[in-house]
């Protein structure tokens, strides 16, 4: 493995031409794509290493007081390493209880402002319009799930209508109760609708007795 200190290992990567690799979106903001940067670190630093720090309970990313959650990387570019971290955001915005999508995302935004830390392509970085540069994704952003749209899936998932009597009913009602309370959705849309199919489910058992 090849060994530098800081310095050399910045002079080697600041001095990179990555202007052919650099594209501006539609906001004007330039940006470097996952698969580009990381291509230009195998081209000096081949054995460069990056690994996502877990939390407490494996999980690659850190949750907040506020809902909130960042990732934490450590890479190592010949033999020196580096901690960074990255709020997991969409727009600038920090999102609230991110999904597989929004963690995806940012471990590819935190990949490349750590090779950026290192010196690669570090200039995206001197912020001249108040806004970061964004990772580009090969797929187009995801749209942020609402509160009704994700109480309609888990309502769907616990398909309650087949339940072939009460105990079954009563647990998957509770584990669609459940994910609500995960999602942090205060208020139940489906109250209702349970409690008259809850009681048309006991007349209907009843009789069949």
């Amino acid at each position: 493995m090849t060994i530098a200190t800081r310095e050399e290992v910045w002079n080697t990567l600041s001095s990179l031409d990555c202007t052919d690799h650099i594209i501006t979106d539609d906001d004007g903001i330039q940006i470097i794509q996952v698969m580009s940067a990381h291509a230009l670190m195998m081209s000096v630093y081949p054995e460069y290493t990056y690994e996502f720090l877990p939390d407490s309970h494996g999980r690659e990313l850190h949750y907040l007081e506020d809902g909130s959650a960042e990732v934490r990387l450590v890479m190592t570019v010949a033999g020196n390493s580096k901690t960074v971290s990255l709020p997991i955001h969409r727009n600038t915005q920090a999102i609230k209880n991110p999904s597989a999508w929004d963690l995806n995302t940012a471990k590819q935004r935190l990949r490349v402002r750590a090779m950026g830390e290192f010196g690669l392509a570090h200039n995206l970085w001197i912020k001249q319009s108040a806004n970061e540069p964004e990772y580009l994704d090969e797929y187009p952003a995801a749209e942020q799930a609402t509160d009704s749209s994700m109480a309609d899936d888990y309502w769907a998932e616990a398909d309650l209508d087949s339940c072939t009597n009460l105990r079954a009913l009563e647990r998957r009602h509770n584990r669609y109760l459940n994910a609500l309370r995960t999602s942090k959705i205060d208020d139940d849309p489906y109250a209702e609708a349970y409690e008259k199919l809850k009681e048309l489910k006991l007349e209907l058992w009843e009789s069949a007795k």
